[in-house]
């Protein structure tokens, strides 16, 4: 009696079943990351990606991990402001709304906003204050107002 138990949980675990559906606890509106020093050079290949749900993942990604201030050097050097402003122009109103909101994240710290006035990012952001979409303009104003304060937080 006690073999065929044992004959009958074999069986059971020889054979696991596979599921079609993603796990609960992966999120499919963002980019999957590579780990440690190639994630931040895969996220800016990424953004001058052909296939516009790509950029819009990256995008998603990027933002969340411009929140850790020690990140946003190494994006910095890495070249994706200038990727970001290349796609202040994008045809699609996701793209340019998640690449203002990277704007908005970056010019939070000083060393963001450095790099986005070194980076001439004014004039093409002032282009979106005219976009169609209203999350558009409300970013580019922020990034305008965050660039236009002092270090210590006056105009």
């Amino acid at each position: 009696m006690g073999s065929s138990t044992v004959d009958k949980c074999e069986a059971i675990m020889a054979f696991p079943r596979l599921s079609q559906q993603m796990p609960p606890t992966v999120e499919q509106d963002k980019a999957p990351l590579a780990y440690g020093q190639r994630a931040i050079p895969k996220l800016n290949e990424d953004l001058l990606s052909t296939d516009v749900k790509l950029r819009q993942q990256t995008l998603r990604s990027l933002c969340d991990m411009l929140h850790d201030h020690q990140l946003v050097t190494q994006v910095i050097k890495e070249g994706c402001v200038e990727n970001l402003k290349y796609l202040l122009l994008d045809s699609d109103a996701v793209v340019r709304e998640k690449t203002t909101e990277a704007f908005a994240i970056l010019a939070l710290s000083y060393i963001g906003s450095m790099a986005c006035l070194k980076g001439d990012v004014i004039i093409p952001l002032s282009h979106i204050f005219e976009d169609d979409f209203t999350a558009c303009r409300q970013n580019a104003h922020v990034v305008i107002e965050r660039l236009s304060k002092t270090p210590q937080g006056t105009w």
